[in-house]
């Protein structure tokens, strides 16, 4: 949890003689450490986002130098939201630190019109902080459409970091959200976040405005760096059916791309759900490819879910819901091939590294889930 030692600590004041600057703060160098590795799931690059649409230099967030000051904890996130008014490219994530020493992550979450950080979209580097500044750490650019979103930062714990003292407010309030990180690493969703009205941090993203290249138009999903597929059943069929355990079905991507998440429609809202994608044995889901972190709740309609992209090739595969037994799925009339497990897992189990000991296969109803790509 934030630790708002919203002692008005420092104003940080730098008196700038003759230079004319309008802003005090000192940029310090930004080193990113090679002694505390990101954990193995996040390990992997983030996509190359790169995008042909460049304008200029925007900021969004809390940049002005606040009063007070607070210490964050390690291994907790604090975020803020940032409303983004227009399409971006974001480049780099940012905070005020008030006072030198210690390590930092920052990361960016896709927010919502629940106004509460959900999914992973970015994360930066371990960087150290040399002294009190403004510190701007650059991350793999992400393409935003307007909207919500949460810049977080968390601690990671060493011998020397017991926490980091940023700019905060003791006045001025917004929407903040609190979770809580494992050593070095961040989830990639927060399903039960605390988000509520609280004191503003200096925590801020750095990009640039979308714009029409020479010859082209704007990208019309400025979200996406390629073509959008969905494999499975995306209807909304007039059936339904209680998932209490964790179904597979077979699915076939026809090209090598990338997964980016997965969709599902709730024929009766309530309940959590989640959904994975596993590598096809010839008869049976086998090893494990790609999943939603954490279980979602289920709404009445169509519910999708983003995860950070995973590369996935062209081939049969296995889509695998595994539900909690409250509300319904939508359920058609095509006939498959439905895999369970031996075992059940709980909804909120992480999924294992392979399709657990087969239970049954047997003929059945499609339901209404999906595998969403990305070129």
């Amino acid at each position: 949890m934030r630790w708002l030692a919203l002692a008005v600590l420092v104003v940080l004041v730098v008196l700038v003689v003759g230079s004319g600057c309008t802003d005090p703060l000192v940029v310090p160098s930004l080193v990113p450490d090679a002694d505390l590795a990101l954990a193995p799931d996040l390990a992997p690059p983030m996509p190359d986002l790169a995008p042909p649409f460049r304008g200029e230099v925007v900021r969004f967030g809390e940049v002005d130098a606040l009063a007070g000051s607070f210490l964050t904890a390690p291994y907790d996130l604090d975020a803020n939201e940032v409303i983004v008014p227009e399409a971006i490219t974001v480049e780099a994530l940012a905070f005020i630190a008030t006072q030198g020493g210690g390590k930092v992550m920052l990361a960016l979450y896709e927010g919502g019109p629940d106004h509460v950080a959900h999914h992973l979209l970015a994360y930066s580097a371990v960087t150290s902080i040399d002294g009190p500044g403004r510190y701007e750490v650059p991350i793999t650019p992400v393409m935003l459409a307007p909207g919500s979103y949460f810049v977080a930062i968390d601690s990671p714990y060493d011998a020397m970091t017991f926490g980091v003292s940023i700019g905060g407010s003791s006045t001025d309030t917004g929407i903040a959200c609190y979770g809580t990180a494992e050593p070095d690493k961040l989830p990639t969703s927060w399903a039960y976040p605390v988000c509520t009205v609280d004191y503003l941090a200096n925590l801020y993203l750095v990009g640039r405005k979308v714009v029409e290249g020479p010859g082209t138009g704007p990208p019309s999903d400025p979200l996406a760096h390629g073509a959008v597929g969905k494999v499975g059943w995306t209807q909304r069929s007039a059936g339904s059916e209680v998932v209490p355990d964790t179904l597979a079905f077979p699915i076939f991507v026809d090209h090598d791309t990338h997964v980016d998440g997965f969709g599902w429609n709730a024929a009766v809202g309530g309940g959590y759900v989640r959904l994975g994608v596993f590598e096809d044995t010839g008869t049976s889901p086998g090893a494990f490819v790609a999943g939603d972190d954490l279980a979602s709740l289920s709404t009445t309609g169509r519910n999708e879910v983003h995860i950070l992209d995973r590369p996935i090739a062209a081939g049969h595969y296995w889509l695998a819901l595994r539900g909690d037994g409250t509300g319904a799925i939508g359920a058609g009339t095509d006939s498959v091939r439905r895999c369970r497990p031996y075992q059940q897992r709980r909804v909120i189990d992480s999924w294992p590294g392979a399709f657990d000991r087969l239970g049954a296969c047997v003929a059945g109803n499609a339901l209404d889930v999906y595998l969403i790509t990305r070129d």
